[in-house]
């Protein structure tokens, strides 16, 4: 080969070079042998403009001001033709740095020397020229505000309790959705106390006929008197029946002379419920006479009849007997002056006056309406409970006369009441035993429901701090 071959210039080698990446007729800037012309003569094969950068030695800086028009003049002509370097020089040449390399729109920069800022992430406007410098993307600014939303709210829903509690606060509905939530747990506190308990109710009863006898369960209920005496409880404007087991059946039987028997069951949903959580119920008993002219003979038996005066027969039994009798505030004699003891059966009665001289009365069935006759009863030197009652127009029974009887009498039914048509007896029984195991009864049950309640509220009060 000649020596022409051999040797090539450098403005050959990078003709050459140009023409093997497919550029003809580039313009490769004058070399002045430092890495930023090297640069900047890539960036014009690469139509990347070249940063201008200032040196730490002072070189002179051939910047060019033309035109596009002249840029592509120049273009046009040949380049200057540069010495070429000894082989010697080419291989004392700095390497290509290994640093990383950046990308900005699909070209390569290599990232180094001592004036690139490499805190930066990318280039800087001036070294990219007419390209825009990536923008950070919002996403993660995004992604932290919404992961501070969420932390908040997570704090929140800690803090208040629940995300309904949370929606609450937000609407400024959590005070009264607390205070409801507070009365609502209360509410069910005295639920649970009702439903453990043992409820209690008053019943009251009124209606005709007036003084009826009134059975609980099958048993005559009694009252204590202020003097100590025990009574028991019959029909009247407004009759209590107190303490009755709201839970339990609860039967009533209704009597009285001359009426058909009212039967009454009371059941646990049967009962009202008061403001205050007490419990009562109404019970309206009318009675319905046996027959019309019962009907007629009670109502003539409460008229006021002045011209004729009716009588009646008593007959008392007591359990155990022997028991003393007090008639109208007297002790019960007979035409002898003798004390009458249970068993007895009178028409009339005897009292001593003053001077302790016997007087007889007879015993009247029309007597002052709502006083009657007062009959007590007790058994001395025992601790049987003393009984009272009295004997009220209501409660005598009409026996019918017969035929006979009524011829006998010269019974006029145009002229005469229908009350001359009446034999009048009151027959009466009663148990010592009944009423003393009544009190006992009363007593005991009293004391376990107290005894019942408190316990169950001590329990419960012990549950719901727990809870």
């Amino acid at each position: 080969m000649s020596d022409e071959k051999k040797k090539k210039s450098a403005d050959e080698i990078v003709d050459d070079a140009a023409a093997e990446m497919g550029v003809d007729d580039a313009k490769v800037p004058e070399s002045d042998e430092s890495s930023e012309n090297v640069m900047a003569g890539l960036g014009g094969i690469f139509d990347v403009p070249a940063k201008k950068k200032k040196k730490k030695k002072k070189e002179e800086v051939v910047e060019d001001t033309s035109d596009e028009d002249s840029e592509d003049e120049e273009a046009e002509e040949p380049a200057p033709k540069k010495a070429e370097k000894p082989k010697a020089e080419k291989k004392a040449e700095k390497p290509k740095s290994d640093k990383p390399k950046k990308k900005v729109e699909g070209v390569e920069i290599f990232a180094g020397g001592d004036d690139v800022d490499l805190s930066s992430p990318y280039l800087g406007t001036e070294d990219l020229g007419d390209y825009d410098a990536p923008q950070k993307s919002n996403t993660a600014l995004y992604a932290g505000v919404v992961i501070g939303v969420l932390a908040l709210a997570a704090g929140a829903v800690f803090m208040v309790g629940d995300v309904d509690d949370l929606g609450a606060l937000f609407r400024g509905e959590l005070k009264e959705k607390r205070l409801a939530e507070k009365r609502r747990i209360e509410e069910e506190h005295k639920q649970k106390l009702l439903d453990a308990q043992e409820l209690f109710g008053t019943v009251f009863i009124s209606g005709n006929a007036k003084y009826a006898a009134v059975k609980l369960n099958g048993k005559l209920q009694y009252g204590e008197t202020s003097s100590g005496q025990f009574r028991e409880v019959l029909l009247t404007a407004s009759t209590p029946f107190q303490n009755l087991k709201v839970k339990e059946k609860q039967l009533f039987e209704i009597t009285s002379p001359g009426f058909q028997p009212l039967n009454v069951e009371l059941t646990q949903g049967m009962w009202n419920e008061n403001p205050g959580g007490d419990f009562t119920y109404n019970l309206t008993a009318n009675l319905t006479p046996l027959s019309p002219d019962h009907k007629l003979e009670y109502d003539a038996r409460l008229s006021s009849d002045i011209e004729t005066d009716y009588f009646g027969k008593v007959t008392i039994n007591t359990t155990p007997p022997g028991a003393t009798v007090m008639f109208n505030n007297y002790p019960l004699l007979n035409e002898k002056g003798e004390e009458l003891k249970t068993p007895v059966t009178f028409e009339k009665y005897w009292v001593k006056d003053d001077k302790g001289k016997l007087e007889e009365r007879p015993v009247y069935v029309d007597t002052t309406i709502d006083q009657g006759h007062k009959i007590e009863l007790f058994i001395p030197d025992s601790d049987y409970p003393k009984y009272v009652t009295a004997l009220q127009r209501q409660m005598w029974t009409c026996n019918w006369k017969s035929e006979a009887e009524l011829k006998a009498e010269k019974f006029n039914p145009d002229s005469d009441s229908i009350q001359k048509k009446c034999n009048y007896t009151w027959d009466f029984n009663f148990s010592f035993d009944e009423l003393k195991q009544f009190i006992a009864d009363r007593d005991a049950e009293i004391a376990r429901i107290e005894a019942h309640n408190e316990a169950e509220r001590k329990r419960l009060e012990a549950a719901n701090k727990e809870e």
